[in-house]
Order: structure tokens, then C-alpha cells, then sequence
């Protein structure tokens, strides 16, 4: 089924590989879609504006420690594994009917296996919103670290599958200046992207408090005094 995302400028639901709204027309995608974030959050011109307060002066602006996904994230990624192997799950429940010990046993080892490795990626996924750029950290064998600074962020769009809104959850996907990937590449729990930044279990609750955070840090870096940010 074809994954969703919220529109940011009328909230209705759009197909996530849409490049404008059908129902407003608003972009959804690049520098024009971000700039359209940015102007309603913030009213005033953001991308000409240069502040003459006092860095020091202006209000703390709110970060997100860092933190594991979801606890819900890891029955996501569980489900994620059972329908990537669902062929050896079909042939172990056929193998019951003929031997009902052994290929019930064989289920048995399986079902705990996929539980086993999804708490385990689970557990050793974290992400934080410090005062500079987004943070991720995954892997089990092989860690991988992803930095982005929030003036290389061009969009951030939030996407929830059938399974997602099954469990209440949701997907982030930052897109990144300057990114070239055109395959899809794996993350924890199977889940694959095209986004450098990419978050697989969060609460909505969470994913549009992200959202709103790294437009509002962009909006930060871009009115700073002497910033040349693109």
C-alpha cells in the first residue's frame, strides 16, 4: 500500500511520492517546499531578516536529548522482519501439518529469533536534536553515525504506513542538501529509505514535535547576524 504523509499546509493526507498537494497545491518537496514551512511558522521573510538582538539575548530554543525510538518501534521492526522471511514463515507453517513437533518447534525457535534481533536493533537505536544538527546512531555489527547540520536540511516529511497507523506510529524523513542517493538502503528494522536522515518508530505525537523542531532550528540558523547559509 502506497505510504502517506501530511500535507504542512493544509494537513490532508497526500501520497508521500507527491510533489505538490492536490488539494492546495502547496510543494512538497526541495528548497521551495521548505522555505513554504518556514514562512508559516514564521510570518516574517526568514531568508532576508537578520536579527539585531544579541545572540545571548534570544529565548532558548528547546532540544531533544538523546533518547531511544518508541517502545512501540520495536513490534514495528518485528513485524518489519516477519514480512521480509514471510516465505520461511509460510514453509514452517505448511511443515506443521506433516510434523507437527518438529516444524512446530522450528515456528517456535523463529517467532523468538525475529524477537531476539528486532529488541536488539531496537535498543541500539538512538537519535537527539542538539543545538546544531540531527543526530542518529544504529547498527548492531555495524554502526552507523549520521550528522546533519540544520542548514543543509531541505525538507522534513512525516510518513505512516498501514502498520504504522496500526500502532500508532510514525516515520521521519529529513532530506538533505546535496544528497544523491537514488537507491533505497536499510535501517533498523528493516525499514529502507532514500532520506540521509531517517527515523523508523516514533509516536505522531513525537514525529510532529521533530518536525516542527528542525523548521524552527533552520529558521534559527538562517536569521543568525553574518550567516552565508544557502
Amino acid at each position: 500500500m502506497m505510504s502517506q504523509v501530511y500535507c504542512t499546509s493544509c494537513g490532508n493526507l497526500i501520497r508521500s511520492n507527491s510533489n505538490f498537494c492536490q488539494y492546495c497545491g502547496s510543494a512538497q518537496h526541495g528548497s521551495e517546499a521548505m522555505a513554504q514551512k518556514i514562512q508559516a511558522k514564521h510570518p516574517t521573510d526568514q531568508t532576508t531578516v537578520r536579527s539585531s538582538e544579541p545572540i545571548q539575548n534570544r529565548p532558548e530554543i528547546k532540544c531533544i536529548e538523546r533518547r531511544r525510538l518508541c517502545k512501540r518501534a520495536l513490534w514495528s521492526f518485528y513485524l518489519s522482519y516477519v514480512s521480509k522471511t514471510g516465505m520461511l514463515l509460510f514453509l514452517f507453517i505448511v511443515g506443521t501439518f506433516f510434523d507437527p513437533l518438529l516444524f512446530g518447534s522450528m515456528l517456535l525457535a523463529y517467532v523468538i529469533f525475529l524477537y531476539f534481533i528486532a529488541a536488539i536493533v531496537h535498543h541500539n537505536f538512538y537519535f537527539e536534536v542538539s543545538e546544531t544538527s540531527f543526530r542518529k546512531s544504529h547498527g548492531v555489527i555495524h554502526k552507523n553515525d549520521v550528522t546533519i547540520p540544520f542548514n543543509r536540511i531541505q525538507n522534513v516529511n512525516i510518513t505512516r504506513s498501514l502498520s504504522d497507523r496500526i500502532l500508532g506510529l510514525a516515520r521521519i524523513d529529513i532530506e538533505t542538501a546535496g544528497n544523491v542517493v537514488t537507491d533505497r538502503t536499510n535501517v533498523g528494522g528493516a525499514s529502507s529509505t532514500t532520506a540521509e536522515g531517517h527515523l523508523p518508530g516514533v509516536t505522531l505525537k513525537q514525529g510532529e514535535e521533530i518536525h516542527d523542531l528542525l523548521l524552527e532550528r533552520f529558521a534559527n540558523i538562517r536569521q543568525v547576524p553574518g550567516d552565508t547559509s544557502p
